[in-house]
């Protein structure tokens, strides 16, 4: 593999690492309706879907469930969630991460605080992207496999780990309107700088169901687009919130 070729791989990399600062930008962008919102005293499902393209038409998908529960607290409502479910589909190339994948336990979401229409006031403030930090870990351990110039192989490491740096700064954080969405549908574009002079750009498109009589999310879904050069590739997630 040639240095070019390395380039090209780590600079979706550093696009997967980006995108959530914009998806993050759109959240706190969105518009606060102050409308109240009336959760039921019993348990609910909530429910995210992620997936991934890749290269050459494949993907890996990551289903997760968790039991959540609203309490009343103050004026808002604590939020309390834990994992009850994992489904994973990842190429067979890709086997070993997708059992990591299938054994991790997210953490990261819950609890939370939400205030009375529903705005996601205060929770896990990062979490990092497991996802790209697999991604660079193989990207390290091939680079160090490989027979090639010193100088070459030294640019490509010193590149792998600025990526890593990057990344380890970087959230991925749910749009702050996810529980009780103010928008039917919105959208965001922006340009990410990559190295070597290049760029690119990312597009974020959110959609949402809000349920009329919680006032509450039934499901919504949120599309990140990295284009780089002529390459195209999403992040899709989708969520859903439904009585236990």
């Amino acid at each position: 593999m040639s240095l070019a070729d390395r380039r090209g791989i780590m600079r979706f990399a550093v696009g997967a690492a980006l995108a959530p600062v914009i998806m993050s930008r759109s959240a706190l962008g969105a518009t606060v309706s102050g409308r109240p919102i009336a959760p039921p005293d019993q348990p609910m499902t909530f429910g995210r879907v992620l997936v991934r393209e890749l290269a050459g038409g494949a993907h890996i998908t990551v289903s997760r469930d968790f039991n959540v529960q609203f309490e009343r607290q103050g004026r808002g409502f604590y939020l309390a969630g834990n994992q009850t479910k994992v489904e994973v589909d990842f190429p067979e190339s890709l086997a070993a991460f997708a059992q990591l994948e299938q054994q991790r336990v997210e953490t990261g979401f819950f609890p939370m605080l939400l205030d009375s229409s529903g705005q996601i006031m205060s929770g896990p403030e990062a979490v990092r992207s497991h996802e790209v930090e697999l991604a660079i870990e193989e990207a390290r351990r091939r680079l160090g496999n490989l027979e090639t110039d010193p100088a070459d192989m030294d640019e490509a490491q010193q590149l792998v780990e600025s990526i890593r740096l990057a990344g380890t700064q970087l959230v991925t954080r749910l749009p702050a309107d996810l529980f009780a969405p103010n928008d039917t549908s919105r959208s965001e574009e922006g340009e990410i700088d990559l190295p070597w002079g290049d760029a690119g750009r990312v597009r974020m498109d959110f959609s949402a169901e809000r349920d009329p009589q919680t006032g509450l999310m039934k499901q919504a879904q949120r599309v990140v687009t990295t284009t780089i050069a002529d390459d195209a590739r999403r992040s899709i997630e989708t969520w859903h919130l439904a009585p236990a």
